[in-house]
């Protein structure tokens, strides 16, 4: 029942980070932990990218250090050319071009660091971002303060816990990537 519990709450945030921007955000049924690349999802993943007539998918990298995300950026790469190919997947009509499929950035220097090709600002929707991320309180606030042994940095004042404290953590992140320590000592 656990992960069923899981499944729906991580849904829910999901559905309420969309909600707060605007669009629509698409969960796919496989539960946390526990995605493999087999051929029933990469088809899966072949049908969702033909049905939203992407023109740019952008996945992680397939050395993550996620299990995850690293069959996310497999599953990504193994549809990449089979989307434009019609006797695969026939349930759903194939694309005429290929779209762009891009990595987003990481730190993970095996087996080699990510290098940016292409960079974009996101200063004009930072807050927005944010926002977003708020809204996942099961990862930002739960799961990834547990695995950095911040938990108890987490505000525990619900008006600390929101947009602005998650771009003081996003700020902190971001300075502890760069290699640099902050002022507080913490990171």
């Amino acid at each position: 029942m656990r992960g069923e519990e899981l499944a729906k709450r991580r849904r829910a945030e999901a559905q309420e980070a969309g909600r707060r921007i605007g669009i629509e955000y698409e969960v796919l049924d496989n539960h946390d932990g526990k995605l493999l690349p087999t051929l029933d999802v990469r088809e899966q993943v072949i049908r969702e990218i033909r049905q939203w007539k992407a023109d740019i998918v952008i996945a992680p990298r397939p050395n993550d250090y996620h299990p995850d995300h690293r069959y996310t950026g497999v599953l990504v790469q193994d549809a990449s050319y089979m989307v434009i190919v019609p006797d695969l997947v026939t349930d759903t009509p194939p694309l005429k071009r290929n779209p762009v499929f891009l990595y987003y950035s990481d730190r993970f220097t095996r087996p080699q660091p990510f290098r940016a090709d292409i960079v974009v600002s996101i200063d004009d929707v930072f807050e927005k971002k944010i926002n977003m991320l708020d809204a996942h309180v099961s990862q930002f606030y739960e799961w990834l303060p547990w695995t950095e042994g911040q938990l108890e940095e987490v505000p525990k004042d619900p008006f600390e816990k929101t947009a602005a404290g998650m771009a003081r953590c996003f700020a902190e992140t971001l300075w502890r990537a760069s290699g640099r320590r902050s002022a507080r000592g913490g990171f």
